[in-house]
């Protein structure tokens, strides 16, 4: 006869815990969202360094393309730096918060909030955006975005 132990979803201690994901770490992501109430195709690469607090700064590259439309502009691309904090929660998911800011006049500076999870070890971590507004205007505004973004962590040295 083996005797197995359980434990219960509810009282097991998360095995991943915040100073476990310092470190430097490059990224993707794609998705969609609105520019002047036309649907845009982004995606971009980039890279942040998170301390054992969580918290974050970096930098990435983006590219965009409207869905409809003209594209007379053609793509637009912008370099944004980055900084705000990645934060694990009691369940070993996570919420960041990170301000955007453009090297591009013609593009807005952005605060972005997402959820995250780790996938598996803190060398890989998915995130998804779940609210983004423009700074800088007289009243919030509330930008329609949906991104996914997958973060691998560079090797120590």
């Amino acid at each position: 006869m083996s005797h197995q132990t359980t434990m219960s979803a509810t009282t097991a201690e998360p095995s991943i815990r915040q100073p476990d994901l310092a470190g430097s770490y490059v990224y993707k992501f794609e998705g969609n969202a609105m520019r002047n109430n036309v649907p845009h195709r982004i995606c971009g690469i980039g890279r942040f360094t998170l301390d054992a607090q969580g918290g974050l700064e970096g930098s990435h590259t983006s590219s965009g393309t409207p869905l409809q439309g003209s594209v007379r502009d053609g793509v637009l691309v912008a370099t944004f730096q980055l900084k705000g904090t990645m934060l694990l929660d009691e369940t070993a998911l996570g919420n960041a918060d990170i301000v955007f800011t453009s090297d591009n006049a013609t593009l807005d500076s952005v605060h972005g909030k997402f959820r995250f999870a780790v996938a598996g070890t803190p060398d890989r971590v998915w995130l998804m955006s779940t609210g983004a507004t423009v700074i800088g205007k007289a009243e919030p505004v509330n930008i329609a975005e949906l991104v996914i973004i997958e973060a691998v962590r560079l090797p120590h040295g």
